[in-house]
C-alpha cells in the first residue's frame, strides 16, 4: 500500500480540527458575553488578533516543518490546542482571553491547519497534488459538523469550563498520537516514491536524470523562493482573496438580517455554506489539476460575485431562492480558491523550502484576515450600509485574481530556468 493514503488521513484529520477550532470561537463568543458581560465587540477582537497572530508565525512555522519534519510540528500544534483550551476553561478577566487564545489556541490551530498540511502532502503527491490537497482540506467542513454541536451539547450538558476541559483532551489526543506515531516527512522515510511509483522514472514524461531527480526532490533553496517573483504574487494574491472574503463573512449574517432575513435564517447560511463546501473541496483540487489552478481561482471568484450580488439585488427577507443561490455559489467558492494557491505554490517550490513557501503566502491570509473585516466595520460604520462595503471586498477579489495570474506567467519563468540549472548540472 501506498504510504501516501495514510499521510493523505492524518491530513485530513488534522485539517478537521483546523476547521472546529475556527468555527468554535462564535459559540465561546455567546458563553463569553452572557457569563461576564464583556462586549461583543472587545470579544469578537480576540479572533482577529489571533487570526493576526497565526499569519505572522506561518513562517516560523513552515520552518520548522522544513527543519523538524511532520512528526515533531503536527503534535506540536495538538499539545498547544490542549494547553489552549484547558487554560481557557479557567479565564475570568479578557485579558486573560486575549493572552490565551491568541498564542496558544491561534497558533495550535495555525499548526495543524491546511497550508502545513499541503506542504508535508506535496512531497507524497506530484501528479494529483491538487486532488489530494482537496481531500485534506474537505477535513475543514467535517470539523464543523462534528465538533461545533458536540460544543455546543457539552456546554449545555455539563457547563462550558468542563466543556473545554473535554476539548482539550479531544483535540490533543486526536492529533498528537496519530501524527506521533504514523507521520513520515518523505516517501524514501518508507522505501516508496512520490505517487506509490515503484521508481521514480515511472513518470509520463522522458525519463528523468539522476540529476533531474534530485533538483525535484531538494527544490529550490528558501534564499530563491524568498526573492521569487512568483512567491510574491502569490502572497498578495492570497492577502486580497482573504480580506474579499472575510470582510464579508464576518458582516454577512448582519447584512442579510438588514435586507429582511430572520436571525436564525441569517445564521444558519454558515451551516449550509460549510456543508456544500465539503464536496466542492474535493472537486476543486480536481478542478485545478484539469484547467489550472489559475482558472480555479478566477472560476471561484465568479460564483463569490454572482452570489454575492443575487442576494443583495433580489434578497429581500421573503424570497429564500436569493438565500439559496448565496449559499450554494459561496460553500461553492470559498474552498477552492485556498487550495488552488496551496497547489500552485507547491507546484512551484516543493522540496527543502516547501513549508517555508507555504508559510510565507499563509502570512498573507493572516493579513487579509485581519484586514478586510477592519475596513469593511469601518465603512460599515461611516456609510450605515454594506454597498460600499461590498464593494471594495469585490476590488479585492479582482486584486486577488490578478496577481494569481501573474504568478502563472512568473512560474513558468521560474520552472524554465530551474529546468537549465538541471540540464546543465546533469552535463
Amino acid at each position: 500500500m501506498f504510504y501516501g493514503r495514510v499521510i493523505l488521513v492524518l491530513s485530513t484529520i488534522n485539517v478537521a480540527v483546523e476547521g472546529a477550532v475556527k468555527q468554535l470561537f462564535p459559540v465561546l463568543l455567546v458563553v463569553f458575553v452572557s457569563t461576564f458581560g464583556w462586549s461583543n465587540a472587545a470579544t469578537a477582537a480576540v479572533f482577529g488578533v489571533g487570526g493576526l497572530a497565526g499569519g505572522l508565525v506561518s513562517p516560523l512555522m513552515g520552518t520548522l516543518l522544513d527543519r523538524l519534519g511532520p512528526r515533531v510540528v503536527f503534535p506540536l500544534g495538538g499539545l498547544l490546542l490542549g494547553i489552549g483550551f484547558l487554560a481557557l476553561s479557567g479565564v475570568s478577566h479578557l485579558w486573560q482571553l486575549f493572552l490565551i487564545y491568541p498564542l496558544f489556541v491561534a497558533v495550535g490551530e495555525n499548526i495543524v491547519s491546511a497550508y502545513l498540511n499541503a506542504a508535508n502532502l506535496s512531497n507524497w503527491f506530484h501528479r494529483k497534488r491538487g486532488q489530494v490537497i482537496g481531500i485534506a482540506d474537505a477535513g475543514t467542513g467535517l470539523g464543523i459538523l462534528l465538533f461545533v454541536p458536540l460544543a455546543q451539547i457539552l456546554i449545555m450538558e455539563i457547563g462550558w469550563r468542563e466543556a473545554l476541559q473535554w476539548l482539550a483532551l479531544v483535540f490533543s489526543l486526536i492529533v498528537i498520537i496519530p501524527n506521533a506515531v504514523l507521520q513520515r516527512r518523505l516517501p524514501q522515510d518508507v522505501g516508496q516514491y512520490p505517487d506509490g511509483e515503484l521508481n521514480p522514472t515511472e513518470r509520463s514524461t522522458q525519463p528523468a536524470t539522476e540529476a533531474h531527480q534530485k533538483q525535484d526532490s531538494q527544490g529550490l533553496s528558501f534564499r530563491n523562493v524568498v526573492t521569487s517573483g512568483a512567491l510574491w504574487s502569490l502572497f498578495f494574491g492570497r492577502m486580497f482573496s482573504s480580506a474579499a472574503d472575510y470582510l464579508v463573512t464576518v458582516h454577512r449574517i448582519a447584512f442579510l438580517i438588514a435586507i429582511g432575513y430572520t436571525g436564525l435564517t441569517a445564521a444558519s447560511t454558515i451551516g449550509f455554506i460549510g456543508v456544500v463546501s465539503i464536496g466542492s473541496r474535493p472537486l476543486a483540487g480536481i478542478l485545478s489539476d484539469r484547467i489550472g489552478r489559475e482558472w480555479t481561482v478566477t472560476l471561484s471568484q465568479a460564483f463569490w460575485a454572482i452570489g454575492l450580488i443575487s442576494v443583495a439585488v433580489f434578497g429581500d427577507g421573503s424570497q429564500l431562492w436569493p438565500l439559496v443561490v448565496f449559499v450554494i455559489l459561496l460553500g461553492l467558492s470559498g474552498g477552492p480558491i485556498g487550495i488552488a494557491i496551496s497547489a500552485k505554490t507547491a507546484d512551484l517550490f516543493a522540496g527543502q523550502a516547501s513549508g517555508r513557501a507555504q508559510g510565507m503566502i499563509n502570512l498573507g491570509r493572516g493579513l487579509g484576515i485581519g484586514m478586510g473585516p477592519w475596513i469593511g466595520g469601518m465603512l460599515v460604520d461611516a456609510t450605515g450600509g454594506y454597498i460600499l462595503a461590498f464593494t471594495l471586498a469585490g476590488a479585492f477579489a479582482v486584486a486577488s485574481g490578478t496577481f494569481i495570474w501573474i504568478a502563472r506567467h512568473q512560474g513558468v519563468t521560474l520552472l524554465r530556468k530551474r529546468g537549465v540549472v538541471a540540464s546543465a548540472s546533469s552535463d
